[in-house]
């Protein structure tokens, strides 16, 4: 499943925007360590390390999702196996991967990383060997003890093993003094590598100061190599801290991969899994459908993501977020399938079966809940940007407009914060206001500051494909339409009531073309109502002569194809259910 191509979309030609990226956050150039060239400098330091006069000291940095864990899992299992192989001939290196996922801020993170190490100690033949290792990793302590309090034992033999397991024992039970001789020992020999996962699990800075601090201080007492993983935002926060300083570290980049041959992975490995088993489920006319070769559904559900729309969908939604893409895949698996049965059906008559993609993106867009909530949604709203101020109501969208637009420019780099604040005070909006909406923003992954830092006001800002496509493509959608209108402020009294008794309206119609006539019309009053709240702000930007990209209207600009969008809706429920738009079905 481990897949070693990253993903290096320069231009979407869809939404027509550069693709602008982010800043190196180390201080030297760092190792693209998914690159085949990458690669091999990865593995050398890893084979050479335990002939190096210094441990290695490696800082794996990348965004959430972008496959940091894996990358490790692969390195020690895949491609550096052989290296840690246990001999019995001579010493070999070991590794001692410690996940802080299962971390808990209530207990001291250097007591976790010993208890964890020590799991690790136990589990290899070597390092739980008396003969081979115990014994010599003790052997200055012991006949330091034999030479001077225990000297009057020297003839005692089984009191004498007796004492020295107490000491053992003890060494044992506190775990740290254990460890430390064990690895202190064995570090003489062959590489030891300390690997310390998920360090930014926990927001608080001052946790993950101190297990950074406590895994360096324990590799560099020891003599170990210390291997570290974080997100590059929370590198940026504490590169300039002292312990940083401490060691030279190798800065490995974690490119997050393409997010398609991912799922293509996953698929190969579950139709292997499931060959040859049979199975059930209940369709959606409450008729039990047995399978009897149950890798058909996985080629289904090939044929429904991978080189489709819907494939595109999940890969603009996951903003390159790895774990973000595997989650919407089995979200809308699990609930967009409103005709399982029937797809099925489809799919083993024919060989060709595509979901639609309006049931993918509402089933992504709401997720567990009945209804679109920003709150607990992958997909963000930019009609709302809870400011309770209707004159502010569609700041989200004026920002992420703008930065749009200019990100058609070839030239391009970024937008500053100073930007936005001059032209929104000039629209009469504070630099409280301007931070919120930023800070939104970046929170739903519509904009990215450059440098991978906090948003800020002196911040500097790049829009991510997400972003562009709100824009330009879902703002136009009426399956994202009708969702995000769920969960948006309609200030007006008369608009509510209209949209609420349009929605009554739908629930009470059973005939599909006719309930899809209504739903036409709620989006067409929904979009209309949101591009009049728009225009002020696009009036005000060209009455006090702002840059172009500011006195866009992304409404007007869009108007055309939502047209053509619901066109298309009402052509195709037209074509399918036509014959039978009378039968009573809903």
């Amino acid at each position: 499943m481990y897949v070693r191509t990253p993903d290096r979309m320069r231009f979407d030609n869809r939404v027509r925007i550069h693709i602008a990226k982010r800043e190196a956050v180390s201080s030297k150039a760092p190792i693209r360590a998914m690159q085949d060239k990458g690669g091999r400098q990865v593995a050398s330091l890893i084979a050479e390390a335990g002939n190096r006069a210094r441990p290695v000291a490696m800082l794996v940095l990348g965004q959430v999702g972008s496959g940091k864990t894996t990358f490790l899992h692969h390195t020690r299992k895949v491609s550096a196996a052989t290296l840690f192989e246990p001999r019995n001939d001579k010493p070999y290196p070991h590794w001692f991967h410690i996940d802080f996922r299962n971390y808990s801020s209530e207990e001291s993170p250097l007591k976790f990383l010993t208890e964890e190490i020590k799991k690790g100690v136990n589990e290899d033949g070597f390092l739980s060997d008396y003969e081979r290792c115990i014994k010599h990793a003790y052997k200055d302590d012991i006949d330091a003890l034999l030479r001077g309090p225990m000297y009057l034992l020297s003839n005692d033999e089984h009191e004498r093993k007796s004492k020295i397991t107490d000491m053992l024992l003890r060494d044992y039970g506190e775990a740290l003094p254990y460890i430390e001789k064990i690895l202190g020992y064995a570090a003489k020999n062959s590489a030891i590598f300390i690997v310390v996962d998920n360090i930014d699990q926990f927001e608080d800075e001052q946790v993950q100061s101190q297990i950074f601090a406590d895994s360096m201080a324990l590799a560099r007492k020891i003599g170990a190599s210390l291997i570290c993983t974080m997100r590059e935002s929370t590198y940026v926060k504490h590169r300039n801290d002292p312990i940083f300083n401490a060691f030279d570290f190798e800065a490995l980049a974690i490119e997050p991969p393409v997010i398609e041959a991912v799922l293509a992975g996953r698929f190969f490995v579950a139709k292997q899994l499931l060959d040859g088993k049979s199975g059930s489920f209940t369709a959606e006319n409450g008729a039990d459908v047995t399978v009897e070769n149950l890798p058909t559904v996985i080629d289904l559900v090939q044929s429904s993501v991978l080189g489709t729309t819907i494939g595109q969908l999940i890969d603009v939604l996951a903003t390159s977020d790895i774990r973000l893409a595997l989650r919407m895949t089995r979200e809308f698996l699990q609930s967009g399938w409103t005709a399982s049965g029937k797809a099925l059906r489809i799919y083993e008559s024919t060989g060709h079966y595509v979901m639609p993609q309006h049931e993918a993106l509402r089933a992504i867009m709401i997720g567990n809940q009945r209804q679109y909530f920003e709150e607990y949604s992958v997909v963000g709203n930019p009609f709302d940007s809870r400011l309770a101020k209707t004159e502010a109501q569609l700041l989200r969208m004026y920002v992420l407009s703008a930065i749009v637009h200019l990100s058609s420019d070839s030239g391009f780099r970024h937008l500053e914060g100073a930007e936005i604040i001059k032209n929104l005070r000039s629209l009469g909006f504070g630099d409280a206001v301007t931070k919120k909406v930023l800070e939104d923003l970046c929170r739903l992954r519509f904009i990215h500051t450059k440098s991978h830092s906090s948003p800020s006001l002196e911040s500097n800002f790049i829009v991510s494909r997400l972003g562009a496509h709100i824009v330009r493509y879902f703002i136009c959608d009426m399956m994202f339409l009708e969702n995000v209108m769920m969960d948006t402020f309609i200030p007006d009294t008369q608009t509510w009531e209209s949209l609420r008794d349009s929605t009554a309206a739908i629930y009470a119609q059973r005939n599909i073309i006719e309930r899809l006539r209504l739903r036409r019309e709620r989006t067409k009053l929904f979009f209309d109502y949101m591009s009049n709240l728009y225009t002020p702000l696009r009036d005000e930007s060209v009455r006090r002569g702002l840059a172009a990209a500011w006195c866009a209207h992304p409404f007007e600009a869009v108007k055309n194809q939502l047209e053509t969008n619901l066109t298309r809706a009402t052509r195709s429920a037209e074509r399918n259910y036509a014959p039978t738009a009378n039968d009573g079905r809903g």
